[in-house]
């Protein structure tokens, strides 16, 4: 990578950090592009370079490294295929709840509108969070853990939606209950029973 790509990475970066701890505080709609780029130290222009408008930057955030980075922990961990499932499912609440709550809430409100909903590489965060999960019980039914005839798509759609279910309960809750212990008792009472029929 030469130095001008690092720099327009770490650019792009400090960008969405700023908006990140912005939007945290403030919510989206009170935060704007001139406000994020003072607190970067660039020009109103550097931000277009990067983003056509401030609800990408919400995208982005939701799309970063670090849930790719939980799937691999996760496919890494040297326990059953319940456990590493649980471990991902209790991972991904716990990287949205500690995003807070009011990112949370904007980002929910702005993927209902779907031209708001894609990253910068056209992809939205409900088909990269399928194809994880998904990724997930294929490396189950590759280490001989789940039966080969276990429908995979549909029990990872399956998780995929009960993750989103009670991530929308949290923020229209106003964080009442924490999304990580919501998802921890649905692991802990109800995860083995679905699971059951598939495993071997």
């Amino acid at each position: 990578m030469t130095k001008r790509q690092e720099s327009a990475q770490a650019t792009r970066r400090k960008l969405i950090e700023a908006t990140k701890e912005i939007v945290r505080a403030k919510g989206l709609a009170e935060t704007t592009i001139e406000e994020i780029c003072s607190s970067c130290g660039v020009a109103k222009g550097t931000f277009y370079t990067y983003f056509r408008k401030k609800e990408d930057v919400l995208s982005e955030l939701n799309c970063h490294e670090a849930f790719q980075t939980l799937l691999q922990d996760a496919k890494e961990q040297r326990k059953s295929f319940q456990e590493r499932l649980t471990f991902y499912m209790c991972g991904f609440a716990s990287l949205i709840e500690e995003s807070g709550l009011k990112l949370c809430q904007e980002w929910v409100r702005n993927t209902a509108t779907p031209e708001f909903a894609l990253n910068s590489a056209g992809i939205d965060k409900l088909r990269l969070d399928r194809a994880q999960t998904l990724e997930l019980f294929s490396d189950g039914v590759s280490r001989g853990e789940l039966r080969s005839d276990a429908p995979i798509e549909s029990l990872a759609d399956l998780v995929v939606d009960l993750l989103y279910g009670q991530m929308l309960c949290w923020v229209t809750s106003n964080g009442e209950r924490g999304f990580v212990e919501r998802t921890r008792e649905f692991c802990q009472s109800q995860l083995g029973t679905i699971l059951q029929p598939w495993l071997k």
